[in-house]
């Protein structure tokens, strides 16, 4: 109910010390207006300020624990605590729907707060385009994080970085994985997280929202294993988690050079014999996008990023020396290529490689730019419905080639797209 009031803020506990009238959890008793700190009154023996309710509304009690309105946010974000009778959260969009009033579906009450500990949010809309999505299909966003460092309102570390997403039982936090390529108090942040809800094509839901701003945070939860199908960052310091075909042995785990902590993957110079490395467990997956980094000693190479990987049998991209990349296929052990080699290798340099297959359409991407086919996907044919991922490799030599972070999860193409709104306070 809406009255013509004061919010009365009561301080408590005698013998307070403090100049700046930051709320605890104490109270302040008084006898005079003279013991109280300066522009307070005792009213009632307590002391307590006075101001104007700034939506004409009473606020029963103290206010809720964490950062007030007077925090920092960003100008015209909407108080999540308050009731605005449908205003807007300051022109900021969500995938094009109004908050007037009305919302994308699954986007959070603006009422309702995941985690009081945390000061500040950002909504996350994702958005699809032709392709539908199923549940648990990973997405990432993307932030300046050295930004909100610089502004005091998250950690360097990022473990105040938080995704919940809101349900028929509530909010319940999801883990977040830092991108391979990217860092922490960056202006291009990245985070890959699972989203809990499938989409329909030329859908857009909001149910989950970034929260930072919690000055002491433990360590975010943050396991590869519950964003992506597949993950190795090889820091086990075996091949645990990869199957060698018979006759193998030449990869190895290694620490002469890592993309990122202490271990990766090498294959040393072996030359004119296939060897193989496939995921285990077996992955038995259709629509894949799998990534990894690649280092080489030198390009007298022929090596290869495998999709749909069976026995005999696989999609892959090839890197066949200086050539570059191309998309080919073994059906059958008969090797046959399908789009000519791209792009200019190098050696001594980490460089990304990804191999993305949705239904009979392929595209390979060299640190995240598309490179073969130029445009659009290629078909590759509908040999090969499912299967695993993995490497391959006919020629290496000299010198070494090692592989580090890789990666594999569900792809659509088009992919869903991801925005940010703008920062909400309690």
């Amino acid at each position: 109910m809406f009255r013509s009031a004061v919010l009365l803020i009561a301080l408590g506990a005698t013998g307070c010390t403090c100049e700046t009238g930051a709320l605890d959890d104490r109270v302040f008793a008084c006898n005079t207006p003279e013991e109280c700190l300066t522009g307070w009154s005792c009213l009632d023996g307590v002391c307590s300020q006075v101001t104007a309710a700034s939506d004409g509304g009473l606020d029963a009690g103290l206010p809720d624990a964490g950062p007030s309105d007077a925090g920092p946010s960003d100008a015209g974000a909407l108080d999540a605590g308050a009731s605005d009778g449908g205003a807007s959260d300051g022109g900021a969009s969500d995938g094009g729907a109004s908050d007037g009033g009305a919302s994308d579906a699954g986007t959070p009450d603006a009422g309702s707060w995941w985690d009081p500990a945390f000061g500040l949010r950002r909504p996350i809309t994702v958005s699809t385009g032709t392709a539908a999505i199923a549940a648990g299909y990973a997405v990432r966003i993307s932030f300046d994080h050295a930004a909100l460092v610089a502004a005091s309102k998250s950690r360097a570390d990022g473990e105040d970085l938080r995704i919940a997403c809101s349900g028929s039982a509530g909010w319940a936090e999801v883990d977040r994985v830092l991108d391979t390529g990217s860092a922490f108090n960056s202006p291009s942040t990245t985070l890959w997280f699972k989203f809990p809800q499938s989409l329909a094509a030329s859908g857009s839901d909001a149910r989950c929202s970034l929260y930072f701003q919690k000055p002491i945070a433990a360590a975010a939860p943050s396991d590869p294993g519950k964003v992506f199908l597949f993950a190795d960052d090889f820091e086990s310091g075996t091949l645990s988690k990869w199957s060698i075909n018979a006759g193998g042995g030449s990869y190895r785990s290694s620490s002469s050079q890592t993309h990122r902590g202490q271990f990766s993957a090498e294959l040393p110079a072996e030359n004119d014999f296939e060897r193989q490395m496939v995921a285990s467990p077996a992955l038995s997956v259709a629509d894949v996008y799998f990534e990894s980094w690649w280092r080489l000693t030198s390009t007298v190479v022929d090596i290869s990023q495998l999709v749909r990987s069976r026995t005999g049998s696989n999609y892959q991209t090839n890197l066949e020396g200086a050539a570059g990349w191309d998309i080919a296929k073994t059906i059958g052990a008969t090797w046959s290529e399908l789009a000519p080699n791209r792009g200019a290798p190098g050696t001594s340099a980490w460089v990304r490689v990804g191999v993305g297959i949705y239904g009979t359409r392929m595209r390979v991407f060299l640190d995240g730019a598309q490179l073969n086919p130029i445009t659009g996907s290629l078909d590759v044919g509908a040999e090969l419905a499912s299967g695993n991922v993995g490497f391959s490799k006919w020629h290496v030599g000299p010198g070494s080639w090692w592989v580090d972070d890789a990666i594999a999860r569900p792809w659509v193409d088009p992919e869903p797209t991801t925005s940010l709104g703008a920062e909400q306070t309690q």
